[in-house]
């Protein structure tokens, strides 16, 4: 059985009886009250349950956050020979539509070429060359990207659906 000690006749029984207890046992005994005990108790209770609340609060955010920060449901990869001196910042699909942004200098806009598997060319919905961004239609088949320099080099990008599992 749990007994709570709620009154100061309470405390002062309890201080009474444990410095008699010491005083029988030729122990040295403690300075502090079995009252200040207590309290000192209940504020490292109160402070250890604030820390496994906040705990809890931190666990579950962290499970719940690819819930909030979905993955893309594209994979790109870039041709590991390609000798340009672009390099793509950030790409993200939204609502069908293929957003890429890229960075380097001297890109030639006018001459990058998008294909599909079946050899035809797929037009860009937007270019800015000033963003850096392409804008093109994406409906979930393999798509070729060749984005030239001004100097001849190019960057071959191969965007395809994200296969099941990865």
């Amino acid at each position: 059985m749990k007994y709570r000690l709620k009154t100061k006749a309470d405390f002062q029984m309890a201080d009474d009886t444990l410095r008699n207890v010491f005083a029988s046992c030729n122990i040295k005994i403690q300075t502090e009250s079995v009252q200040k005990l207590y309290q000192k108790q209940q504020r490292e209770m109160r402070t250890f349950r604030m820390l496994m609340i906040l705990s809890v609060v931190c666990l579950v955010s962290l499970l719940l956050l690819p819930i909030l920060f979905p993955t893309s449901h594209v994979r790109i990869s870039e041709d590991p020979q390609s000798d340009a001196s672009i390099s793509v910042v950030q790409h993200h699909l939204e609502n069908d539509i293929f957003y890429i942004t890229m960075s380097g200098d001297e890109i030639d806009y006018e001459h990058i070429e998008i294909i599909d598997p079946a050899g035809n060319s797929v037009p860009m919905i937007s270019v800015d060359p000033e963003s850096q961004t392409l804008v093109f239609p994406f409906e979930g088949d393999e798509l070729n990207i060749i984005i030239p320099d001004k100097d001849g080099k190019e960057l071959h990008l191969l965007l395809s659906p994200k296969e099941k599992g990865r």
